[in-house]
């Protein structure tokens, strides 16, 4: 993981016409907090201009680790509160790669998943 945010962090500053979403706030933050001091100006001034955009959020998917409603709030919470102190920002959307793993929790659910805007289940 480290070499691909060590080059879309390269390449989004060669060119500014360039996006990348990212997901996972796990990986990201451990890159993040290995970085240097400039390093973490520049990707913050990436996020600033939506050059780099955090989508879901969450510590990891919510299939991955995750499977119970109270544990989806705490992933989510997890990954939100960090972005939240570091960049200013909360995720506007949300992404999952392999919808048919979804739990029979967020499946099943008999209310709207967290009826957070921005869910998409």
């Amino acid at each position: 993981m480290q070499n691909i945010l060590n080059a879309v962090i390269k390449e989004l500053q060669f060119n500014p016409d360039r996006r990348f979403i990212y997901v996972e706030q796990a990986f990201f933050q451990r890159w993040y907090s290995e970085q240097s001091s400039q390093t973490q100006t520049v990707v913050k001034g990436l996020v600033a201009r939506g050059q780099l955009e955090m989508i879901n959020g969450g510590w990891c998917m919510h299939d991955e680790a995750a499977p119970g409603f109270a544990d989806m709030i705490d992933n989510t919470a997890l990954g939100h509160r960090w972005l939240l102190q570091e960049f200013n920002v909360t995720p506007r959307t949300t992404w999952q790669i392999v919808r048919f793993f979804l739990t029979n929790t967020c499946n099943n659910s008999p209310f709207p998943f967290f009826s957070f805007p921005f869910c998409d289940f």
